[in-house]
């Protein structure tokens, strides 16, 4: 549908999209949804909302139930105002916008996944940036392994741990050389006997990191 002499606007239905033609870890569920795209001098603006059919199952990797995205892209700039990414066990909803001819970041994003919750707020670029992560992990042996089932992380030494860990991430200036304050509470955590090592429990941790990623003062 033709709006106009430079702008336009369409509506349709994506059909039967295979995420695991994207990626060999994800689960091959069919999404399926509504598309509508809108365009006028060089800015397209964009809504998607795709779902996996009821009741399908999945066989393996990565289940991706529900992908719904709101945004715009002009002058180089991807402006996703609404993002909303569920899988079986997990959900990812924020805002970001993104510039990546200059590697520019900026949004908030909260991830709700078995076993851990984190949120982050804030801008990100070479040289300026400022924000803050929160990340609670009250089952840490649950959030490994769903980590383990990550796109790209299958196979990957990440240890067998369980436990309890908090972490308070504040950070002023770009990723170059960022200021960092952070502090990281350990109530308890421990690691089972592998491969012949000697397990071990630590109760009561805290870490704090204070100052520039390249001379941070670090104290336990």
């Amino acid at each position: 549908e033709w709006r106009g002499p430079s702008g336009w606007q369409a509506k349709g239905r994506i059909g039967n999209v295979d995420p695991a033609r994207l990626h060999s870890q994800l689960a091959p569920l069919p999404l399926s949804g509504p598309l509508q795209a809108s365009g006028d001098r060089g800015a397209l603006a964009f809504e998607v909302d795709l779902s996996a059919a009821a009741g399908a199952d999945r066989s393996t990797g990565l289940a991706l139930r529900h992908l719904q995205t709101r945004g715009r892209w002009a002058g180089g700039e991807m402006d996703l105002r609404h993002l909303l990414v569920r899988s079986d066990d997990a959900r990812l909803q924020g805002q970001l916008r993104l510039v990546p001819a200059t590697r520019f970041g900026q949004g908030s994003l909260t991830l709700e996944a078995p076993g851990l919750r984190a949120d982050a707020v804030g801008s990100l670029s070479q040289a300026r940036g400022g924000g803050t992560l929160r990340l609670d992990t009250p089952q840490l042996a649950q959030a490994l392994a769903w980590v383990r089932t990550l796109p790209g992380l299958a196979g990957r030494a990440i240890p067998e741990l369980s436990g309890q860990a908090h972490l308070a991430l504040d950070w002023q200036g770009g990723w170059g050389d960022p200021h960092l304050r952070a502090q990281l509470q350990v109530p308890r955590l421990a690691a089972p006997a592998a491969d012949g090592a000697t397990p071990w429990t630590l109760r009561r941790g805290a870490l704090t990191v204070d100052g520039r990623l390249s001379a941070a003062d670090l104290q336990s």
